[in-house]
């Protein structure tokens, strides 16, 4: 049938067992929900894809169709969190750096401070302050678990448990960023507090550049070319 119609199932990425379930003894995987399309969409959309997404609260996966190959990703620009005075080893980081770079006496103070700023990245990378690597990391771990042949029943409800507190912890890290008083009498939300952080956000963003032909870029690269082309 799909022959007949001229189908053709999107390049995906992900586990494409979409669906996991018991019966009786054994673990069932089966490929039950996928995307496709004919001649005319891919003519439209040549680089569209399938992306199988992990199993969250259900026993289908979701997909999501993306009609491009791959997006700029924003590189958000480094910002040093004062609650890292209070994390071991920093102190000594910040100074091992600053008197790094080979030895170089003549090093002016920018590259001084471009070198910090590159460990200190470095070193949030390793040393995890907030929950996002916590919960990465528990994902992960119900992924595999999921995916098994023969899944543990207690595996499977313990990382769920663990998932669960492991998201009241980050929405208690975006309520605090959120800086809201009136939000401690407010709903309980993650999205309000995530919502309150992007607007106090965006009042510095640029969201799109008009290049010369009139055109509106909005990717991060696309914009930056315009910006070098203009002031050129």
């Amino acid at each position: 049938m799909i022959e007949i119609c001229g189908m053709i199932e999107l390049p995906s990425t992900g586990n494409s067992f979409t669906w996991g379930g018991r019966r009786s003894n054994l673990w069932i995987q089966s490929k039950l929900d996928r995307a496709f399309g004919n001649q005319r969409w891919f003519d439209q959309f040549p680089a569209s894809n399938q992306a199988f997404l992990a199993k969250r609260g259900s026993d289908h996966r979701p997909i999501l169709i993306k009609l491009i190959s791959s997006q700029e990703t924003y590189r958000r620009s480094f910002k040093f969190d004062k609650r890292m005075f209070r994390k071991p080893l920093v102190f000594e980081t910040i100074n091992q750096a600053w008197n790094s770079s080979s030895l170089n006496t003549n090093l002016c103070v920018a590259s001084r401070i471009r070198s910090c700023r590159k460990t200190l990245s470095k070193w949030k990378k390793e040393n995890q302050s907030n929950s996002s690597l916590k919960i990465s990391k528990l994902q992960e771990d119900l992924e595999y678990e999921q995916s098994s042949l023969n899944p543990s029943t207690f595996r499977l409800n313990s990382l769920t448990k663990a998932l669960v507190y492991a998201y009241k912890e980050e929405e208690n890290i975006w309520k605090q960023k959120s800086k809201d008083d009136w939000i401690l009498y407010g709903d309980g939300n993650t999205k309000i507090f995530h919502a309150a952080v992007k607007v106090s956000r965006s009042m510095n963003q640029i969201v799109k550049l008009q290049d010369a032909n009139g055109i509106f870029q909005r990717y991060e690269a696309s914009k930056g070319q315009v910006a070098v082309q203009y002031y050129r």
